[in-house]
C-alpha cells in the first residue's frame, strides 16, 4: 500500500513539458509540438500550407497515420467555451520556461520595413509584460532593407506538474458549481 501512495505522489510530482516550433519561410512553413515527461516525448510535426480559401495545418505524427481535422462545428466551439475555464486554470498552474522569436523581414519601401520591425518587437515585449513573467526571451528582429520577405522561427517552452494541473482543475470545478447555485446536499437514508 505505501508503495502505491509513493507511485501516486511521484506521478503527482512529474514535471511535464510542453514545447511549440512554428517557422515560416517563403519555401514552406512548419510546426512541431512537443510534450514530455521523464525522458519520455510525444512529437507531432506538421506543414503550414496556403489553400484556396486560406491556410490549412497539415499534422503528421513522426510515427504512425497522419491526422485528419475538420473544420470546427458549433458543437465544438460550445465545448471549447465550457472547457475554457479548465483551460486558463491549467495554463496558471504551470510557468514559462522560454519565449524565442528569431524573423527576418522587408518589404519594398524601407520605411515599412522599420516600421514592421519595431512594430513587431513591441507588441512581442508588450505580451511578455502582460503576461508578467520572468521566462528568458530571445527577440530578434531583424529589417532586411534589400529583399522582400518573411522568414521566422519561434518557440515556446511550457513546463508544469500534474498534480498542480489537477488541484487548480478542481478548484476551478468548485468555484464553479457555487457560482452555479449547485449545492451539495445529502439525502436522508430511511430504513
Amino acid at each position: 500500500m505505501l508503495s502505491l501512495i509513493a507511485a501516486v505522489y511521484l506521478l503527482l510530482a512529474l514535471r511535464v513539458r510542453l514545447q511549440a516550433d512554428a517557422s515560416i519561410c517563403g519555401a514552406g512553413s512548419s510546426l512541431s509540438l512537443a510534450a514530455g515527461a521523464a525522458g519520455v516525448e510525444l512529437r507531432f510535426d506538421g506543414v503550414l500550407r496556403r489553400g484556396e480559401d486560406g491556410f490549412f495545418l497539415h499534422i503528421t505524427p513522426r510515427y504512425g497515420a497522419p491526422l485528419h481535422f475538420s473544420k470546427p462545428t458549433k458543437l465544438h466551439i460550445r465545448r471549447l467555451r465550457i472547457a475554457r475555464p479548465y483551460m486558463l486554470a491549467a495554463v496558471h498552474a504551470g510557468r514559462l520556461e522560454q519565449i524565442t522569436l528569431r524573423a527576418r523581414l522587408g518589404f519594398e519601401d524601407a520605411a515599412w520595413t522599420a516600421v514592421a520591425a519595431g512594430s513587431i518587437r513591441a507588441l512581442v515585449l508588450a505580451l511578455r509584460a502582460c503576461l508578467s513573467s520572468d521566462a528568458p526571451c530571445v527577440l530578434r528582429i531583424t529589417p532586411d532593407f534589400g529583399g522582400v520577405g518573411l522568414v521566422a522561427h519561434a518557440r515556446c517552452i511550457f513546463s508544469c506538474q500534474a498534480g498542480d494541473i489537477m488541484f487548480a482543475v478542481i478548484k476551478t470545478a468548485v468555484r464553479k458549481t457555487r457560482r452555479e447555485g449547485f449545492g451539495w446536499k445529502s439525502i436522508p437514508l430511511r430504513a
